[in-house]
């Protein structure tokens, strides 16, 4: 089973707190929310230290909006971590899912430990989901228990020659023959 069947699951079964090491942080976003919305809405917001709370989907986005006080930008309303993380378990809605970027930069500060552990029990009893993506990353003992953590595998051979002719295709040049392949 793959990660994003992993993650399908879990999220089935309503585990709210999630942790996909991976080595393409935005990659892994993008496939994650492509997967789970599949014709479905509710709210995708991401967070990272630069933006704060920003909307992935239509959804997100008009969360986002609502959460932030006027005449306050995302970016400065929601740049503290474990503020972003109060407000997201305060303020969105069933179903809605949050990506925490570069995890590994902050959840040792005790704050945002809490506000994961915060999370676990108010995401799980209406469904939704706080996926915090990173690198490579060792959680703090308080959250060792309550995070399923999945690894996100790097591309196999296979895979990466489908990127490859997706490269070519999106560019509009012909597939390249199968030495080219092979060397890419």
């Amino acid at each position: 089973m793959n990660f994003i069947e992993s993650l399908k699951a879990a999220r089935r079964v309503s585990v709210p707190l999630l942790l996909i090491q991976t080595a393409d942080q935005f990659a892994a976003i993008e496939r994650i929310s492509k997967a789970l919305t599949n014709g479905r809405e509710f709210p995708i917001v991401g967070w990272d230290i630069i933006n704060g709370l920003r909307g992935i989907n239509p959804q997100g986005k008009s969360e986002v909006k609502q959460m932030v006080p006027d005449g306050m930008t995302p970016e400065a309303a929601t740049a503290n971590p474990a503020e972003a993380l109060s407000l997201c378990i305060k303020r969105l809605p069933d179903l809605s899912v949050v990506f925490f970027m570069n995890a590994q930069r902050f959840v040792d500060n005790e704050a945002v430990a809490q506000a994961v552990l915060n999370a676990r029990d108010s995401f799980k009893s209406n469904g939704r989901t706080l996926i915090m993506t990173a690198p490579e990353i060792k959680l703090p003992m308080e959250l060792q228990q309550d995070v399923l953590i999945l690894d996100e595998a790097l591309p196999d051979e296979k895979q990466l020659e489908e990127i490859a002719t997706e490269i070519y295709k999106s560019a509009e040049l012909k597939k390249p023959d199968d030495e080219t392949l092979k060397k890419i």
